[in-house]
């Protein structure tokens, strides 16, 4: 039993060698012997996806850092420098290179791959930064050659240090035209960007989140984003490398500038808030195909947007919603109602200024989806970035007012300022019914509360030189091609306004032909008395207003009774030379000058001047506005009022004085504005003597007063808002 029992024991102990035996030559080398890259030979290898690609050696720049195979955490020193990854599968097995990686600390990375087709690795860039974790990049196979082989793949440090982890190099198959939000950089850190719901919060003005580099691929006449819960304004940017890998906003180089050097290359567009994708042209495409993008806010208060999806396409969707129609019912329109009694019942109300009236100042390239397009905002406190109109927010701004005993504002008209011409998406001078739709939104909310609604073409006089194009508008220029061009214009947008508003619409709803029409070529603003340009301009004025509101009342229905506001040149308000209340013989309301048009309707044309007592002309030369040209000063008001009232409105003609204001945001270019002379933005006190002169001068003769700016409905003085006191002074006469 003992001899058993050891041999048993003994033929255990040697099958126990023969499977350690057997084991350890499974694992390895024993002799610990290696190969070139560290590994020991013969060593059991993990199974890997094909196209990841393994890094078998790397050589570091001038040993500034370090890198770890086994934790694959690579550490560079210092800016520019670089680590140089080769590796055991170069054959390209995708159409991109995609990067996992997380920076453990420092800031920015860029990551390269070269291609072994020419002497000078020509190579692809991204660069990645700590808000990311993957970045990808198409690989081009015009820098292939037949091998379909890349050099070897580099790490360059941005900054003073960067630590990187490298969780996973590989080759993908992917669209290459879509544009990946991964790899981003939001600037200054102001906002937030979540991966997952690809929602973008920026918080302060002028801050970009960055998109980092992207090569144009076959595609790329456009970048096409599809958004939507879009606040506020941002602009899509599109900034071109200028051939060396610069991406400068102002110049193409970070060093000393040259006045000589030419701007950096850079398209931009904004994004709309009636709409769910724009398109951004790339007119600027330089050798390299190469390019930043941007998501810029340019809202003062910041701006919002959830983007689906930002890709290079070739071809723009033509989007098939169909023109605005009112088919509503037909509403009673009072007929009987004179226009005089009509605007008496408009009393005191406000614009909604810097709503819809968004333009590009000198409409140099206008055109749909211009930058004017990202602008829908309120100029008023706490109204900066509300985008979307709603009876909510009428009915705040128009408790500024006060209320009656039933809780209504006192305020009774809104003015929806316009402007068409950067909605124009074709050349048939199509309205973008996006846009008709959201006008319509606007409307309805005020018309639904019961105000009298005025809508207009607003900025739609172009401030350019050369001949006006078919998207630019009108102009009261005397030449046989401008002239076509604005009467195109113009009967083309009022026919299609018309058509979006008729018979759903009573006479609360107010059309307005144009808003203070004019030519630059003179630089005058109105008719001066001598000036053979402005006499023109005043004839192609009357020849305009016929013209629009001949189109009205062809649309029939209740437009074919609808009333309509008229306005002279500029909408001035000065009376003529004998008067001289102004500081030039202006004569635009001049019987022999202004004309009212024919009217198929009978008594339904009110005329409409602007009126800023504080601008330019009245108290100009006041130290302060309690000083010794205070009654002179009124005297002049009391005598432009007396002037409307006795050639107009006596003779039937109501006046809708359609913008006042204070202007407490006074150029300070402009030598003759009271602001200016004082040095500081005027205060509630000092705005409110002009304005209530105006108020109870309006009441006096019946006339309608607009507030223009919405910031100037929160005025206050002693807790009460200088709106109610308007209107008190209006109700006053």
């Amino acid at each position: 039993m003992k001899k058993l029992t050891i041999k048993l024991f003994a033929g255990l102990i040697f099958l126990f060698g023969i499977l350690l035996c057997v084991s350890v030559m499974g694992c390895g080398n024993s002799t610990g012997e290696t190969d070139s890259g560290g590994n020991n030979k013969g060593e059991k290898q993990e199974k890997i996806d094909e196209k990841e690609i393994v890094i078998n050696d790397f050589w570091l720049d001038e040993t500034k850092g370090s890198y770890n195979k086994e934790s694959k955490i690579l550490e560079l020193i210092g800016d520019w420098t670089a680590a140089t990854l080769y590796t055991d599968n170069l054959d390209v097995k995708g159409n991109a290179v995609g990067l996992e990686y997380t920076i453990l600390e420092g800031d920015k990375f860029n990551f390269h791959i070269y291609y072994n087709d020419t002497e000078d690795k020509t190579e692809e860039i991204i660069e990645c930064s700590p808000n990311a974790s993957k970045g990808f990049l198409p690989v081009n196979e015009t820098k292939l050659n037949a091998s379909k082989k890349i050099n070897c793949i580099r790490f360059f440090c941005r900054g003073d240090k960067v630590k990187i982890k490298i969780n996973k190099i590989y080759y993908t198959d992917m669209d290459v035209n879509e544009i990946i939000t991964d790899n981003y950089w939001l600037e200054n850190g102001k906002g937030s960007f979540d991966k997952n719901t690809k929602h973008l919060s920026i918080t302060s003005q002028y801050s970009p989140l960055n998109l980092l580099e992207h090569t144009v691929v076959d595609k790329r006449k456009y970048i096409c984003i599809e958004y939507e819960n879009l606040i506020g304004r941002i602009l899509l940017i599109a900034r071109h490398d200028d051939g060396d890998n610069n991406y400068y906003r102002n110049r193409k180089y970070s060093g000393d500038v040259q006045p000589d050097e030419e701007p950096n290359p850079e398209d931009n567009t904004g994004l709309v808030s009636n709409k769910q994708k724009v398109y951004l042209k790339l007119a600027n495409l330089q050798e390299s195909k190469k390019m930043q993008v941007e998501i810029m806010c340019t809202s003062k208060n910041g701006a919002e947007v959830t983007i689906k999806k930002i890709y290079f396409t070739d071809e723009v969707e033509e989007d098939d919603k169909a023109a605005i129609v009112d088919n509503g019912s037909t509403a009673s329109f009072n007929n009987s109602i004179s226009s005089i009694n009509l605007v008496k019942d408009m009393g005191v109300g406000f614009n909604l200024g810097n709503c819809y009236e968004a333009h590009n100042g000198g409409k140099g390239k206008a055109g749909t989806n211009s930058d004017a397009d990202a602008y829908l905002d309120f100029d008023g406190p706490g109204y900066w970035n509300s985008y979307k109109m709603s009876k909510d927010v009428i009915n705040d701004l128009g408790s500024k007012f006060g209320t009656d005993s039933t809780g209504k504002s006192n305020a009774k008209t809104i003015r929806i300022p316009v402007t068409w011409y950067n909605h124009i998406i074709d050349d048939k001078y199509t309205i973008d019914p996006y846009w008709m739709e959201n006008v319509k939104k606007a409307v309805d909310c005020a018309y639904e509360l019961g105000y009298y609604v005025i809508i207009n073409s607003h900025h739609d006089t172009p401030e350019i030189a050369e001949t006006i194009k078919y998207h630019q508008g009108y102009i009261l220029r005397d030449t046989e091609e401008d002239i076509a061009e604005s009467e195109r214009f113009l009967k083309a947008i009022w026919e299609q306004i018309c058509t979006a508003f008729n018979d759903s619409y009573d006479e609360h709803l107010i059309f307005e032909t144009m808003n203070e029409p004019f030519n630059p070529d003179d630089s005058h603003w109105g008719v001066y008395e001598g000036c053979d340009l402005c006499q023109k301009e005043a004839e192609l004025n009357n020849r305009f207003n016929q013209l629009v509101l001949d189109t009205i009342r062809a649309s029939g229905g209740n437009n074919a009774n609808r009333f309509v506001l008229i306005p002279n040149v500029c909408c001035n308000f000065s009376s003529g030379p004998d008067d001289e209340p102004w500081s030039v013989d202006d004569i635009s309301l001049e019987e022999n000058v202004f004309k009212m048009p024919n009217d198929s309707a009978k008594d339904k044309l009110i005329l409409t001047v602007h009126v800023y007592p504080m601008w330019d002309h009245l108290w100009r030369e006041a130290e302060d506005l309690n000083g010794k040209d205070k009654n002179n000063d009124y005297k002049k008001l009391k005598d432009c009022f007396e002037y409307l009232n006795e050639h107009f409105v006596e003779k039937g003609i109501p006046i809708v004085i359609g913008e006042i204001g204070p202007t407490a945001n006074a150029d300070p270019n402009n030598t003759e504005s009271l602001a200016y002379k004082l040095g500081h933005q005027l205060t509630a006190e000092e705005v409110l003597p002009p304005l209530t002169d105006l108020a109870k001068l309006a009441g006096k003769y019946g006339m309608c007063i607009l507030d223009f700016h919405l910031s100037d409905l929160f005025l206050q003085i002693d807790g009460k808002y200088i709106p109610e006191i308007l209107v008190d002074d209006w109700k006053s006469q």
